[in-house]
């Protein structure tokens, strides 16, 4: 499909406009990822922004030869895209229901506790 000069510069204007954001983020991620891993926990899940950031990066380089003129490229920046945006997705349910446990637990034994100072129900 080709698209017309309008709609092009439209799409060259929107890359270079996203580009800086997108490496903005990539970075971001990539050096919170690095913070993670300082910690004994955080080492567990430094791998996730790491590779979300990683997946930035390819994108901001494709959305950079968008930027260029290079408008075969928009295909690949959106697939990068996609895949940052699933895996986020998929983080963010699964960091969700984590929470959600967490906090079922934690209540269950914060009144276990609290019943068992007050001396139970009696």
């Amino acid at each position: 499909m080709e698209l017309d000069s309008v709609t092009e510069e439209k799409v060259i204007t929107s890359s270079k406009d996203m580009n800086g954001w997108i490496k903005f983020l990539a970075i971001f991620s990539i050096a919170i990822g690095a913070l993670y891993a300082l910690s004994i926990f955080g080492i567990i899940i430094a791998w996730m922004p790491i590779w979300l950031g990683i997946i930035l990066l390819k994108a901001s380089k494709n959305c950079r030869e968008v930027a260029d003129g290079k408008v075969e490229s928009l295909g690949d920046t959106f697939n990068s895209l996609k895949t940052f945006f699933i895996l986020t997705g998929i983080f963010t349910i699964i960091s969700t229901a984590l929470s959600v446990i967490w906090f079922i637990i934690f209540g269950i034994a914060m009144v276990g506790g609290i019943l068992g100072e007050t001396g139970g129900f009696y």
